[in-house]
């Protein structure tokens, strides 16, 4: 393989593993928002991709926005932008390019939500309202007796994963190889979720949305989908939360659709058809509902100061602009327009600017 930090090198908010030699480079949204204060042009580099875009955080949104307003100053500038989920042609119309069909309009799913193609094998689905996790396992080994096909699971956060792993480890000891897969875990834990070693167990993964669409686990035969998941919502004059939530019917089909690879899949939901059919069709954007303070003052940061000078694809109500203005304004961030000595530290911290303002303030 190819050493990181040379032809290959990736940047997250806690660490960097890049040179100058680095031409392919890997880092999240946030990080990117911050090259983009120091190379506001993006100077020396050829092609941006965004990747997983359906997923809407406010710093993906704002930087499809940043990106269409560069590519009116550099025409030879690439963007590309990635989505499984969500409507490629408006997004496309939007940065005035071409819209590509790559395979995510074959995951589709039958009338009434009984069957998920996702262009390979067919995934029958099962509504199971009000069972519960071990109850469908059971169900599975009643289908599969002895079968060693994997099963991912998907649930909101890691509280709930913990509390999943006891109920089946209460239910079935020892029965099953149990793996959780989230993103606080280090790479060699998330590697034993993405490839369950075989010791002669069903492999049970128990993963947030991060298997939605990002990563696949080998080896699934399985889905048993909870059908929430945590959405940033914000709270007029206190800190954004992370709130349970029904997903959107194309996150359902995303999930359905992550078995049916290798071979014909079955998908079990923890919810009724009739609630299936409440869902929204689609994740609503965080940029309409979370804090949005602390992109306010990354866009101050890099001289753009108000969301007003950047195109966006969907676009928050004007109160919480200025809720968020009067927020930094109260910090000390902003002053007249302008974003002061203190407010370039607070958005140099990895952290929304209440807590940025606090830790300077105690140093």
């Amino acid at each position: 393989g190819v050493p990181l930090g040379g032809l290959v090198g990736f940047s997250t908010r806690f660490h960097s593993q890049a040179s100058s030699e680095t031409m392919v480079h890997y880092m999240t949204d946030g990080v990117f928002l911050r090259l983009l204060s120091e190379n506001p042009d993006l100077a020396g580099v050829d092609c941006v991709v965004v990747d997983e875009f359906h997923e809407r955080r406010v710093s993906m949104d704002v930087s499809v926005g940043i990106l269409k307003k560069i590519r009116g100053r550099r025409r030879d500038l690439m963007a590309v932008v990635l989505s499984a989920t969500m409507d490629g042609r408006r997004v496309a119309d939007f940065l005035g390019g071409e819209f590509l069909d790559l395979g995510a309009s074959a995951v589709r799913e039958t009338k009434g939500g009984s069957v998920v193609h996702n262009g390979l094998y067919p995934v029958r689905v099962y509504y199971r309202g009000g069972a519960s996790i071990p109850d469908v396992l059971e169900e599975i080994e009643r289908r599969d007796p002895g079968g060693t096909g994997g099963v991912l699971v998907f649930l909101p956060g890691k509280p709930e994963i913990d509390r999943a792993w006891d109920e089946i480890e209460e239910a079935f000891p020892g029965r099953y190889a149990i793996y959780p897969l989230h993103g606080d875990l280090d790479l060699p834990e998330q590697e034993l979720a993405l490839n369950p070693p075989s010791d002669g167990r069903r492999p049970v993964i128990l993963s947030t949305n991060v298997a939605e669409t990002s990563v696949t686990p080998n080896g699934i035969f399985y889905v048993i989908d909870s059908g929430l998941e945590k959405v940033a919502e914000s709270r007029p004059l206190s800190f954004s939360t992370l709130e349970i939530a029904w997903i959107s019917r194309a996150s359902a089909i995303q999930r359905a659709g992550r078995v049916g690879r290798i071979g014909p899949g079955v998908a079990y939901r923890l919810y009724s058809r009739e609630e299936y059919e409440s869902f929204a069709e689609n994740r609503d954007p965080e940029i309409l509902r979370a804090d949005i303070s602390d992109i306010l003052l990354r866009l101050y940061d890099i001289g753009l100061p108000g969301l007003d000078e950047i195109p966006l694809l969907d676009s928050p109500d004007e109160e919480r602009v200025r809720e968020a203005q009067t927020l930094l304004e109260d910090l000390g961030a902003v002053r007249g327009g302008q974003i002061t000595p203190l407010g370039r530290r607070m958005a140099r911290l990895p952290m929304e600017p209440r807590l940025s303002r606090m830790v300077i303030e105690a140093v």
